[in-house]
């Protein structure tokens, strides 16, 4: 891999000698060509054997005898500022101000011409100089690439320059290989710019999460870095009050949604075949209204949803959206960076920084007990953390964390702890409004001897569904429905068994977006893959709708015709749905 070390090296060797080369520095877009090529030439000046440098930028440029000029006047002693051949510049400019245009173009010239014959006049400047030409993607469509190639061929071969050139990524640059082999004596691929990050990122624990972040997730733009830095620090210069742990959790916020909002990232679903596109539309439900996602909320999520939470847990493990992010969403977009609206999120306790202290001493402990180096105390602390850490996907490590407490003979503290567990179990299994499955518990696999496993399954074993609003039953069929007949769940068995003749009806004629559809929406309905799990009930709907169709001919006979001929073409609602 080609890092900073290893072109710094390459390109040292190469102008620390008199020898005339031409090479091509390139890599993916921001991946900071330039900055890398600046600091070079910072940080090994006494090194350049050619005692004269000059750097022009193609953007802009529109012809030939232009960027002769710009070489030119751009050349200067490499220990000296460039800014002292501006005088040069102004002279020349001045010069072409004061050219009666009338009366050359009266003798058949242009000014291209003038210019042309200042330039040459120029040149001599340039020889035994190293010159960084920047920019070739963005090359003026009035000026040849062949053409410049060929000036800075000649440049090398008659003039003795060393001549690096910097664009995006050569392979995808087709125009540019033509000319590669015959023009360039190397091709320097930057790769690898984790070390230019500490050039510009001045917060150390902020340089820190973002290193992680580019390890993790291979992100290399450096303009995206810079980006997110400017936005952190607009953040936390303006409160004094945010601890170091909500600086992070803001950093960590700050970087997924930028990445999401720039980068539109393609996320491997559960196969590593298929993929999709993340946007931030992904945390908008179906009214454009931000969805606030708690771990709870996760599980009933999109399976887009849950792939992007799972890409990311190497960066930021269990990966929610908040009040909080939903504030840098509306900062990116809208460009407010409001105090107020800020400090309103720190009164509403957002960034829950008791939780984000929780969390932190968890690790602390746990580290502990991993390090095999246990510390005063460690028990009371495990188990005080462990109370914090209650929650559904965590059954698993709350069990484990019994253990430990047993096998450090507190045994107290264990049964305390299984206690509150399996009250919170009751609890969240209790106020279902639909019968819970054990996958909604241990939906990354049951750890062996497990102490929650079985009491969770008898509890759900031994649940009464609680009266059923209509809505609920509406709403697992819509689902159904509106997900081309793919969204639906096994464990609403019990709620769709509640369904009767009353409730069918607000859902045969309940408002759709597209009316026309009614009837592929009631075919939905009867396909609906749990009816075949009740026995007889999928024949019971059948019929309770052929009695609404009834009843609807007898309120509107002019729906009569319609309705029959429906009927008929699927023999009553038995084939042909579609």
């Amino acid at each position: 891999m080609a890092n900073v070390a290893n072109l710094e090296k390459r390109l040292a060797d190469l102008i620390d000698k008199e020898s005339p080369f031409s090479i091509a520095l390139t890599g993916e877009w921001g991946i900071g060509k330039t900055h890398f090529w600046n600091n070079f030439k910072e940080k090994y000046h006494n090194q350049f054997k050619l005692r004269k440098y000059a750097y022009v930028s193609l953007f802009g440029i529109d012809s030939l005898d232009s960027l002769k000029y710009e070489i030119a006047v751009k050349t200067h002693k490499i220990d000296q500022p460039e800014d002292r051949m501006q005088g040069a510049k102004s002279l020349f400019n001045k010069a072409l101000d004061n050219v009666d245009l009338s009366k050359v173009e009266g003798k058949g010239l242009s000014l291209n011409i003038g210019k042309s014959l200042i330039t040459s006049a120029l040149s001599s400047l340039v020889s035994k100089t190293t010159i960084c030409i920047d920019d070739v993607e963005r090359i003026s469509d009035s000026l040849s690439l062949k053409d410049v190639m060929g000036l800075l061929n000649d440049l090398k071969l008659e003039k003795d320059c060393q001549i690096i050139i910097i664009l995006h990524d050569v392979k995808a640059n087709e125009q540019f290989q033509e000319y590669k082999e015959k023009v360039l004596d190397d091709v320097l691929v930057l790769d690898d710019n984790l070390d230019i990050l500490e050039t510009f990122i001045t917060d150390k624990r902020a340089l820190d999460v973002m290193q992680l972040f580019y390890r993790t997730l291979n992100v290399k733009n450096l303009r995206f870095y810079n980006k997110v830095f400017i936005n952190y620090k607009q953040i936390v210069t303006s409160i004094n009050s945010l601890s170091k742990t909500s600086k992070e959790y803001i950093l960590k916020n700050l970087l997924v949604i930028r990445w999401i909002d720039e980068f539109q990232p393609e996320i491997p679903l559960d196969d590593d075949k298929n993929f999709f596109t993340a946007t931030l539309d992904l945390f908008h439900d179906s009214n454009r209204s931000f969805i606030i996602m708690s771990d709870d909320d996760f599980l009933n999520q999109s399976d887009e949803l849950k792939a992007f939470r799972r890409y990311l847990d190497a960066f930021y493990p269990l990966f929610l959206f908040d009040n909080w992010a939903k504030h840098i969403i509306s900062m990116l977009t809208n460009h407010d960076i409001s105090e107020e609206s800020i400090q309103d999120l720190l009164r509403r306790d957002v960034l829950s920084e008791m939780q984000l202290q929780d969390e932190l001493a968890h690790e602390k402990v746990i580290d502990e007990f991993h390090s095999l180096e246990l510390r005063p105390n460690f028990c009371e602390r495990l188990y005080y953390s462990a109370c914090t850490k209650i929650q559904k996907p965590e059954m698993n490590n709350i069990s484990f964390y019994c253990d430990i407490l047993e096998n450090c003979n507190r045994a107290d503290l264990a049964q305390q702890l299984e206690s509150h567990t399996k009250q919170f179990i009751k609890n969240g299994i209790k106020s279902s409004q639909s019968k819970p499955s054990i996958d909604d518990w241990y939906r990354f696999g049951r750890q062996p001897h497990d102490r929650f496993y079985d009491f969770i399954k008898n509890e759900i074993e031994n649940y009464r569904i609680p009266n059923i609003k209509s809505s609920l039953i509406s709403t697992i069929f819509l689902k159904f429905h509106d997900n081309n007949r793919n969204g639906w769940n096994s464990s609403d068995k019990d709620i769709i068994s509640m369904i009767d003749k009353d409730i069918l009806e607000e859902l045969v004629w309940a408002d759709l977006d597209d009316k026309k559809y009614r009837k592929h929406f009631i075919h939905s309905i009867l396909l609906h893959p749990v009816l075949n799990e009740i026995e007889g009930k999928r024949e019971e709907v059948r019929q309770w709708i052929i009695v609404l169709l009834d009843e609807k001919i007898s309120m509107s006979p002019e729906s009569e015709a319609p309705i029959k001929m429906w009927l008929s073409s699927t023999d009553n609602l038995t084939k042909n749905l579609f």
